[in-house]
């Protein structure tokens, strides 16, 4: 989500720098503020602030009345930035609960899933082994076997144990 908000911000900054668009009756906005804006929602994603939630409710209100586009048409900057900022506002709960947790619980948790991806990872490569083949079928159990017996070993646990024979 971050990335395309990101991206989001990047691509509209530089096309307001280029040719700043026409402002849409009902909105009391300038380019200059849209840009301020942009700086603003980018400030947000990238720390997720505690009153980030009130600060998107207040850009929000700010481009609520931009007009939709008719059929046939493309979404004006206002537009698009209205809807963003909606989805975000909607969203910011769920985009932010691992904050909650860390608080609350007293629990350290990562704000990617890198550590699910890694436990995944185990068992998607078995899938690889498979693929290029086993010459035994022996092999296919000891690798398994061998793959979730160091899952559940402690960090840290002295390999040279196996080793040794």
């Amino acid at each position: 989500m971050t990335t395309n908000v990101l991206t989001f911000i990047a691509e509209t900054a530089e096309q307001v720098w280029e040719t700043p668009p026409p402002v849409p009756g009902g909105l009391a906005v300038s380019a200059d503020q849209l840009l301020a804006d942009l700086e603003l929602l980018e400030w947000i994603m990238l720390g997720h602030p505690g009153h980030g939630a009130r600060l998107l409710e207040e850009m929000y209100l700010r481009y609520a009345h931009a007009p939709a586009p008719k059929k046939g048409e493309c979404a004006t900057i206002w537009y698009r930035m209205r809807n963003r900022i909606l989805h975000l506002c909607n969203n910011w709960a769920r985009l932010t609960c691992y904050l909650t947790l860390r608080h609350s619980e007293g629990v350290e948790i990562n704000a990617t899933n890198n550590s699910t991806e890694r436990a995944i990872g185990w068992a998607v490569k078995e899938r690889y082994r498979t693929m290029r083949g086993y010459k035994r079928q022996r092999s296919i159990l000891n690798v398994t076997s061998l793959t979730g017996w160091l899952l559940d070993q402690p960090v840290g646990y002295d390999m040279s144990l196996l080793f040794a024979a």
